[in-house]
């Protein structure tokens, strides 16, 4: 489902973020990434998303070299900044990355529901509180029920209450709270 050989990132700063970065995920297995901040977790996110600039080594997602994937709907991300390309409403959003994706625009709208953010349906992108944000972000990458989910800090910045709502626990067979713990995991690199 993902692998990645050697995978190294530098930067046009000629920062180097990653160096020779080796993972693979097989379908069914749940894999966490953890590290210090700076460490290259979100580089890693966005080097499997082709959003980095792969200097050495290769990235697959699903067979396929990702520097030459377009269309792909079965990786779903939580990445801002894929949401913030546009200057649109949230709904507005939703209805777009529905058709995208070709899912019913019901599935994300439950989701929206079902975390209680009706709220910010109206609201722009940029209009939306840090944790509002991350939690859009999160419905947005879960809600296509993708073979593959990247999740990049899923609940930093968001309330409390959310991350430990028993509602939260499980969305579409996957777990999603803040506390999972390591165990969970058949990986952790």
């Amino acid at each position: 489902m993902l692998e990645i050989k050697e995978l190294s990132v530098k930067y046009e700063s000629g920062k180097l973020a990653l160096k020779d970065v080796n993972l693979s995920v097989e379908e069914g297995e749940r894999v966490a990434v953890v590290g210090p901040n700076g460490s290259g977790k979100s580089t890693l996110i966005k080097a499997v998303t082709g959003l980095a600039p792969i200097t050495h080594g290769v990235v697959r997602v699903f067979g396929s070299d990702v520097r030459t994937i377009r269309g792909e709907t079965r990786v779903s991300v939580n990445l801002p900044e894929v949401y913030r390309l546009f200057s649109a409403s949230v709904k507005e959003l939703i209805e777009v990355f529905s058709e995208l994706k070709g899912v019913d625009k019901s599935e994300y709208l439950s989701l929206v529901e079902h975390f209680e953010l009706e709220e910010i349906l109206n609201k722009k992108i940029h209009e939306l509180s840090s944790g509002q944000a991350k939690m859009f972000g999160n419905i947005m990458a879960l809600a296509p029920k993708p073979k593959l989910v990247l999740f990049d800090e899923p609940f930093e910045n968001v309330d409390q209450n959310r991350r430990v709502n028993p509602k939260a626990t499980r969305i579409h067979g996957r777990s999603c709270t803040r506390d999972a713990r390591i165990r969970y995991f058949e990986k952790v690199f």
